[in-house]
């Protein structure tokens, strides 16, 4: 297990495809990324808004860190932030950048 030999995996993209969901059970991940075609719209799909609680669930249980990727509004992060997502990312926050500042 990754873990126990002292680094940790992330996984992306979840959602996005069966293969991440097959990882996923099958490695132990540090990180659990979720992928943007989930995040978007989250606050006006009961479904998606169901699959991140079980997601979020399941990192909880595992010691895993839930991400949501693609987040652009106050309301996807209102819903993610309800249903247990404690990090997010996308341009609600930021958009990218080819500069990086070390002093912040």
């Amino acid at each position: 297990v990754p873990r126990d030999m002292g680094f940790g995996l992330a996984l992306d993209d979840v959602g996005a495809g069966q293969g991440a969901l097959v990882l996923l059970a099958e490695v132990a991940p540090r990180f659990i990324k979720i992928d943007m075609s989930i995040t978007r719209d989250i606050n006006s799909d009961p479904h998606k808004r169901k699959m991140v609680e079980l997601l979020s669930t399941f990192a909880m249980s595992t010691g895993a860190h839930l991400v949501a990727e693609g987040v652009e509004d106050a309301a996807e992060a209102d819903v993610l932030r309800a249903a247990g997502v404690p990090l997010m990312q996308g341009y609600l926050f930021g958009r990218p950048t080819r500069e990086l500042d070390v002093n912040t």
